[in-house]
């Protein structure tokens, strides 16, 4: 299996990041696959706000395109929550598109349990609450949004900071009576994998999630196909 992750943001060590995190999860998986990466060539360094999440669309599209035309992928993962341009590509391309806010929150609506989505990007809470709500099933039970504070940027720069700020939102969502937490933003992978340790809750990663419901997909794909 070739899976193709597409950064919208125009980081190249988050690209790596979320590729080294789809490898660990397929792996996890005891799938063989070869996972690549490609960056958005333009836009925002980080998605942090609507507008930045409205730009990156467009750059994370013409990403994908040359990338599969280079790698020919079985699958392609849009590596930021706000799920920018996936709606695009799922249309243009013929292989199975996953966004890793839908993922993520089909995953955590499917256990049946309290969940809520905590996330550092206060700016985008309106955008991102509407893609939850897009993709979540009527009768999941749906917390909302629970926010750090402080600059997302700022703390991307600070993992130790990053992780105390998630963790803070992470024991507010607990008092609010969740069970499942999703950690909403590619560039949190790294985050996401330590609060994991450091709570009983589930704690949902975007990434993996993106990578078990691609490779569903593509597997429910060929049966069709076989059929």
């Amino acid at each position: 299996m070739r899976i193709l992750v597409v950064n919208p943001n125009t980081n190249p060590a988050t690209t790596r990041m979320m590729v080294e995190a789809a490898r660990s999860a397929l792996s996890a998986l005891a799938e063989e696959a070869v996972v690549t990466g490609v960056t958005a060539a333009s836009g925002p360094g980080m998605i942090v706000d609507p507008e930045a999440l409205v730009a990156a669309a467009r750059p994370t599209v013409l990403a994908a395109l040359a990338g599969v035309e280079e790698h020919r992928p079985d699958a392609v993962l849009v590596a930021a929550f706000g799920d920018p341009g996936a709606r695009t590509l799922g249309d243009l391309l013929p292989v199975p598109v996953v966004g890793i806010g839908e993922a993520a929150v089909l995953a955590a609506a499917a256990s049946g349990r309290r969940f809520a989505v905590v996330t550092t990007t206060g700016l985008l809470a309106e955008s991102l609450d509407e893609l939850v709500r897009r993709h979540c099933p009527e009768e999941a039970d749906y917390a909302g949004l629970f926010l750090t504070d402080g600059d997302p940027e700022a703390l991307a720069a600070d993992p130790h900071r990053n992780v105390a700020a998630l963790g803070g939102a992470v024991d507010d969502a607990v008092a609010a009576g969740c069970e499942v937490v999703v950690i909403g933003g590619g560039p949190l992978s790294d985050a996401a994998r330590v609060l994991a340790e450091r709570t009983d809750v589930q704690v949902i990663e975007p990434v993996p999630s993106a990578v078990a419901l691609a490779v569903h997909r593509v597997s429910a794909a060929v049966t069709a196909t076989t059929w």
